[in-house]
């Protein structure tokens, strides 16, 4: 209650504030404008009224204007307290009352009943001016009482005294009624309007407070799943090569049944992890599409085929509708989308199946993939590109899913440029599609072969390991050991540079963790040892980080990659091109 008060009052000095800042804006037009008109008084009379009165009357009334300028620019010089803004608009209205008073005592002094020109003139000037002031000071509406009552009402009694005039004087005192009324409106809508944009501002700044603590969330989140992956990865890394090394030594029966089911614990724990680096990957914009035209129908075969057999051990039909259309994509982030979305359909689909296909949309294609599934709920058919999110696996059962896939999908899209969306209903199915510029098909390239490099014998290469971690450095040295190589491993780059002095050896290639103790980083270990042999020795970055930045350091060093857990093969690929 206390709050909500304390907001009404701040409202109501904000709206006060902002009333006696637009009565000071208007000063200059005032001020400019009531002397340009003084003058013009002065010129219409000259010839008919003593000099000396005009001139007095003139130099009265600009002395009563030029009073009216150190309030309003006292309030523009700085930010003032409300009750000094006050001071300053019921100073300024002071002026407005000797204005006022000025302006009503002309016919009291010039006045010639007899002359048309006179009665016209001076009533036409000063219902002008009032008139004017409407505009001008009704943001602040005594400021324009104490003006326009005194300049109407002494021309109307003026007037009132002559024969003949009782009626054009009870016609001035309606103008008064008239134009008083119009100020209070007036004061109304500015009242109202500027309420409204006080509201609005306070709105939006509540917005972007909730914006900055949604980004704050989302940046904690971000670093929480880095340091987590990290963590993670380093006992997972050592797990994995020690299960490799393992599956190369002779074992009985029994133990291989057992490593064999550990082994795909291994696995699962595996796609967790790399789904949660590619999440930080995508975050990170170190992932960059590489566009080329596309013949759908074989691209979308390929898929198919791939899926076709998971599909039938669920008792689903997966269809493919021909399509002669060809896209502008890149054809790995596409190959991911429709992966994701496909097992995805399959997986929440108890019955009937599932169709991919192509519809022409103006210039573009829309590629759908849609399903006689379960449907999702119209207020979820968002959160479900979130991370994390499955709307019918509360128990978290990893055989439905780690709901990152259409988090993945939705990052994949916004980063080729592809509005990716669904439509669904409850128990009838859903549909998701994205859109892609179409293609010529003269501008269709020829499809990427990966190379991959014959897994010759890694016997006699020699191979240091830099890395601070206990337990990954042993892991990595016990596979490397199993294929044969010669490995030294340290647990710094110091520590390397010290022992390989001694030594007089020369690595053939150096695996070095990102991040180690201290201020040290892998590229900065690399350049080290490389210096100190003077010898440029090739090198390959391991990290089990996933924050963003961190990738994006990694990746601009030029070093070869990987993440952990390291996959032995991308490893042994790595060490094969160096014989």
């Amino acid at each position: 209650m206390s709050s909500e008060f304390n907001n009404s009052n701040l409202l109501k000095a904000e709206l006060n504030h902002e009333r006696i800042r637009l009565l000071f804006a208007n000063a200059p037009v005032v001020i400019g404008g009531g002397i340009a008109v003084c003058l013009v008084v002065v010129i219409m009379f000259w010839s008919t009224q003593p000099h000396e009165l005009l001139l007095s009357w003139f130099s009265i009334n600009t002395l009563i204007l030029l009073f009216r300028i150190w309030p309003a620019y006292k309030f523009k010089q700085s930010i003032l307290e409300s009750r000094t803004a006050n001071y300053l608009a019921i100073l300024y209205s002071v002026g407005s009352l000797l204005g006022g008073v000025a302006w009503g005592m002309l016919p009291w002094l010039i006045l010639d009943p007899s002359s048309t020109f006179s009665v016209v003139s001076i009533i036409v000037v000063t219902l002008g001016m009032v008139a004017a002031a409407v505009a001008t000071n009704s943001a602040y509406p005594i400021s324009f009482f104490v003006f326009a009552i005194p300049a109407v009402l002494l021309l109307a009694v003026r007037l009132g005294l002559e024969e003949g005039f009782i009626y054009l004087s009870l016609l001035l005192l309606l103008f008064l009624f008239v134009n008083l009324s119009a100020s209070i409106k007036y004061f109304r809508l500015i009242t109202n309007s500027t309420e409204k944009g006080l509201k609005n501002i306070s709105l939006i700044s509540q917005l972007e407070n909730k914006r900055e603590e949604a980004e704050k969330a989302s940046a904690d989140k971000s670093r929480f799943l880095a340091a987590a992956s990290h963590d993670l990865r380093q006992p997972h890394q050592a797990l994995g090569l020690f299960l490799e090394s393992l599956d190369y030594l002779e074992s009985d029966r029994k133990k291989k049944n057992i490593l064999n089911k550990t082994k795909l614990a291994f696995e699962a724990m595996s796609g967790l992890l790399e789904q949660l680096l590619d999440i930080s990957k995508l975050d990170a914009k170190t992932v960059q599409p590489e566009f080329q035209s596309i013949e759908l129908q074989p691209f979308l075969h390929r898929i198919t085929m791939e899926y076709m057999g998971q599909a039938e051990q669920h008792g689903l039909e997966l269809r493919l509708r021909p399509t002669n259309a060809f896209v502008h994509s890149d054809p790995k982030m596409l190959h991911r989308i429709l992966s994701n979305l496909i097992s995805n359909a399959i997986r929440y689909t108890d019955k009937g199946g599932i169709l991919l296909g192509v519809r022409r949309h103006s210039s573009s294609w829309r590629l759908f993939v849609c399903d006689t599934g379960r449907g999702i709920p119209k207020k979820a058919q968002e959160s479900i590109f979130q991370e994390f999110t499955q709307l019918s696996n509360p128990e978290r059962d990893r055989e439905k899913g780690l709901g990152l896939g259409l988090a993945i999908v939705r990052r994949l899209g916004d980063i080729m440029g592809a509005d990716v969306s669904v439509q669904s209903q409850e128990d009838k199915g859903s549909c998701f599609s994205i859109m892609l510029p179409e293609a010529n098909e003269d501008e269709l390239t020829a499809p990427i072969e990966i190379d991959t490099d014959s897994m010759v014998s890694l016997k006699g290469l020699k191979i240091a390991i830099i890395d601070d971690d206990k337990i990954a450095l042993e892991a990595l040295s016990t596979l490397l050991n199993v294929w044969h190589c010669q490995v030294h491993a340290f647990a710094s780059g110091k520590a390397c540079i010290q022992k390989l002095t001694d030594l007089q050896w020369k690595p053939d290639a150096l695996i070095v963790d990102y991040r180690l103790r201290g201020e040290q980083t892998g590229v900065g270990a690399i350049q080290a040892v490389c210096k100190k042999l003077n010898h440029r020795i090739p090198a390959l970055i391991i990290t089990g980080d996933t924050a963003p930045e961190r990738i994006e350091e990694a990746q601009a060093s030029g070093f070869p990659l990987l993440h952990k857990p390291v996959d032995p093969d991308q490893l042994r690929r790595f060490l094969s091109k160096l014989r």
